[in-house]
């Protein structure tokens, strides 16, 4: 609770998911100087590395695809990567940046012209889902829509860009999945939706956090301008495990 921008994840997980995940801790005089959180509700898992991890990599279960999020900017050692190596396949993914908006510094745009979406919605979510290349059953589009809050965005009755809330917690919010469709980009739709989950967040924490590949050039201008400021930097890999001959 004193350092929500560290430990969401794991006290999320800890209170509302805790049959989904697996989470180690490193103790120094009683202080956590390290953690691995690994949790195995959705595939890829996600699996979250801080500080002095190193004596758990052997100790997890990593069966299926899963993101590696480190809360560095440094990487993970050859040390690391090695043990990784003899698991499955560790691709970089880059670096992606940490970036929170609170009530003082948001600047919302037009977030009532975004749609909460609902179960009615399905259909739309999972025609938005296909074009981002992540296919998903009825069963886990309706799952999201009901665990998460999802805004969207129509345009000539077609969803064109969707943003969510993946954890909510009093501290904190953290704003995940922000799309829009190729041919509907550039037009604000996604600044829209954005604005709207954000908006959400600030009346009932005072605070937002997601997460964008440095790179992504148009994506951070878009948070920018609704308020976000960068608090720090990650890398992220995928981990692929070896195929069971």
């Amino acid at each position: 609770m004193k350092n929500p921008l560290i430990y969401v994840y794991v006290f999320y997980d800890i209170m509302y998911e805790l049959d989904k995940t697996y989470v180690a801790f490193k103790l120094k005089d009683s202080k956590i100087t390290g953690f691995a959180l690994l949790w195995k509700g959705m595939v890829p898992y996600g699996l979250h590395l801080y500080g002095d991890f190193e004596d758990f990599i052997d100790e997890l279960d990593l069966d299926k695809e899963a993101f590696v999020m480190t809360y560095t900017s440094d990487g993970l050692s050859k040390q690391v990567k090695h043990l990784f190596k003899r698991k499955g396949g560790l691709e970089d993914l880059g670096i992606f940046l940490d970036m929170v908006v609170d009530s003082k510094s948001f600047k919302p745009y037009y977030p009532e012209k975004a749609v909460r979406l609902r179960e009615e919605h399905v259909a739309e979510l999972l025609e938005i889902k296909r074009e981002q290349g992540r296919v998903i059953s009825v069963e886990e589009a309706l799952k999201r829509l009901s665990k998460y809050r999802y805004y969207g965005v129509f345009f000539e009755n077609r969803l064109v860009s969707i943003a969510c809330a993946c954890v909510k917690l009093p501290e904190l919010w953290i704003i995940a999945d922000v799309y829009t469709r190729e041919k509907f980009r550039g037009r604000g739709f996604a600044k829209i939706a954005t604005s709207a989950i954000t908006r959400d967040a600030i009346q009932c924490s005072g605070k937002a956090m997601l997460h964008v590949r440095e790179d992504n050039k148009p994506a951070i201008r878009v948070y920018e301008r609704l308020g976000y400021k960068v608090i720090g930097r990650r890398c992220w890999y995928f981990f692929k495990p070896k195929l069971m001959g």
